[in-house]
């Protein structure tokens, strides 16, 4: 009999070693799957305030005042309206290219993640030429 209780307790505690096992595996699936979601999040968040940023610049005319004075002064101040934290480069191109017009946040460095966004637009000034605008908006990086 006493042979038997042996082999019970080692079963059990065997059987208490792979639940725990399994129950800490679990955990760090799960944490690693919330960490992912968490900056996939982040990204699409980015992205969609650069959408909203282009068509704000679109709808007050930002973007057709730079494209005929072909100045980058008024994209940069647009760029200020971005959080303290986020860093933004806006380029405007004729379509099809190259770069017509580059502005960026001042004094701007990014951390490794980057978000773009593009909006076409075209200006009766120009003679509804069409145009491609695209903003690049990262985290600051802190120095």
């Amino acid at each position: 009999m006493n042979e038997n209780r042996r082999k019970g307790f080692f079963f059990t505690l065997d059987a208490l070693l792979a639940v725990a096992f399994s129950i800490a595996i679990f955990i760090l699936v799960v944490k690693t799957l919330e960490t992912a979601q968490t900056t996939a999040s982040a990204d699409v968040g980015l992205a969609r305030l650069g959408q909203d940023l282009l068509a704000g610049m679109e709808k007050n005319g930002a973007l057709a005042e730079a494209v005929l004075t072909s100045s980058g002064a008024i994209l940069s101040a647009s760029t200020g309206v971005l959080p303290p934290d986020m860093c933004g480069k806006i380029t405007v191109k004729k379509s099809p290219g190259n770069a017509v017009i580059l502005a960026n946040s001042p004094s701007c460095r990014c951390t490794e993640r980057r978000v773009a966004a593009s909006r076409s637009f075209a200006t009766a000034a120009t003679g509804f030429d069409e145009y491609v605008a695209s903003i690049e908006l990262c985290r600051r990086k802190n120095t």
